[in-house]
């Protein structure tokens, strides 16, 4: 099996490069302390927003820095198989 996460970032007037590295440093520590196998991120969304319309307008050069440190965006974890678990 594998431990999937997701992480996301509240809208807020950070710029882009520090939204992003606080990202970074998000992902990291689940990565280093909850020993995570996959994180997928969501870089500016609110929580009452319906998970399936997270990310659908990222602009590509933000999604190409996101995929060099997760697994990719709310839309990619979508298109995971049906028996995953949300605990």
């Amino acid at each position: 099996y594998e431990i999937i996460s997701y992480c996301r970032k509240s809208p807020g007037d950070e710029t882009t490069e520090d939204r992003l590295w606080l990202m970074q440093h998000m992902v990291s520590r689940l990565r280093e302390q909850s020993l995570v196998d996959k994180v997928f991120v969501s870089h500016c969304c609110k929580s009452n927003q319906p998970i399936s319309e997270r990310d659908s307008n990222i602009e590509n050069e933000d999604m190409e820095t996101l995929n060099k440190f997760t697994d990719g965006s709310m839309q990619g974890i979508l298109n995971w198989p049906t028996y995953i678990y949300v605990l």
